[in-house]
């Protein structure tokens, strides 16, 4: 019996690399929302990861879930994973709510707060946790100083 029978192996590898000029840089919010401004027109949530390298570039992003016109649940083990997997240092996360109001819910706040406790005890940061409304109105907990 060989090992490689039994065990799976995981293997990360981007097959093309970004031009210098085609790196994305995010240096706030309004840059995040900008690059996932078709978020807003959505009928459904949408949560989307944005995996940042030590460089402050996007390494990838991961739609992570897509919900219903009123709800979106989030796990941090898939987003976490991917951030491991990239050698990300930190990550934006960033969704829609189709009522157009993007004023943070208790399950916002509570899913806000369980991924940036995961994150520590990955030593990823948390940079931001976004939500797009209507006509580019937008709710960024980190300008609002609750990160």
């Amino acid at each position: 019996m060989k090992a490689n029978q039994y065990i799976r192996e995981v293997e990360v590898k981007f097959k093309t690399k970004p031009r210098e000029q085609d790196k994305v840089k995010i240096t706030s919010a309004l840059d995040a929302v900008n690059l996932f401004k078709d978020l807003q027109s959505e009928t459904q949530e949408k949560v989307i990861a944005i995996h940042i390298d030590i460089h402050g570039t996007v390494a990838c992003f991961q739609v992570v879930f897509i919900g219903t016109s009123t709800a979106a649940l989030t796990d941090p083990k898939p987003i976490l994973r991917t951030s491991l997997l990239t050698n990300s240092c930190s990550l934006i996360l960033i969704h829609n709510h189709p009522s157009g109001n993007p004023h943070p819910s208790t399950d916002d706040i509570t899913i806000k707060n369980q991924l940036q406790g995961a994150c520590k005890i990955l030593n990823v940061k948390l940079l931001d946790y976004i939500i797009i409304g209507d006509d580019s109105i937008y709710y960024s907990f980190a300008d609002e100083g609750n990160m």
